[in-house]
């Protein structure tokens, strides 16, 4: 899929550039203890950044994320906010090396071990959600 398709389907699941779960990511983190958030979070692909400032509550956004994945037909990555680096610009560093700093991911396929990229053999079986 093209990037504008993969957008395209990213909203269709409910997710756009500039996502906000909450107006207070304080009070939204007391009242879910439990849920894994990452505010102003960063969707990737294999090819590049897809969404940029994105706030995603993963234990209620997971499964649709992980469908939006498979309408894709490809693996999501989610980075913090400032991961790599606070300077990193699209293209300067290779997406396998970039998709290291992933904290979760969509496991749809298998992907080729390329240098670091997050794969099945070190996520382990199955297609839930990952987080370290």
């Amino acid at each position: 899929m093209h990037y504008n398709q993969l957008i395209a389907v990213l909203r269709k699941h409910g997710f756009a550039e500039g996502r906000l779960i909450a107006n207070s990511k304080s009070g939204y983190c007391k009242r879910h203890r439990s849920h894994f958030v990452v505010f102003n979070a960063q969707v990737c692909s294999l090819r590049g950044r897809l969404l940029k400032q994105a706030d995603l509550d993963l234990t209620l956004d997971g499964e649709k994320l992980t469908q939006a994945a498979r309408a894709a037909g490809e693996n999501f990555y989610v980075l913090y906010e400032n991961d790599p680096s606070p300077f990193w610009k699209p293209g300067s560093i290779p997406m396998p090396r970039v998709l290291r700093d992933a904290v979760w991911w969509t496991r749809i396929h298998r992907e080729v071990d390329d240098g670091g990229a997050p794969t099945c053999s070190r996520l382990g079986d199955g297609d839930e959600a990952q987080s370290r």
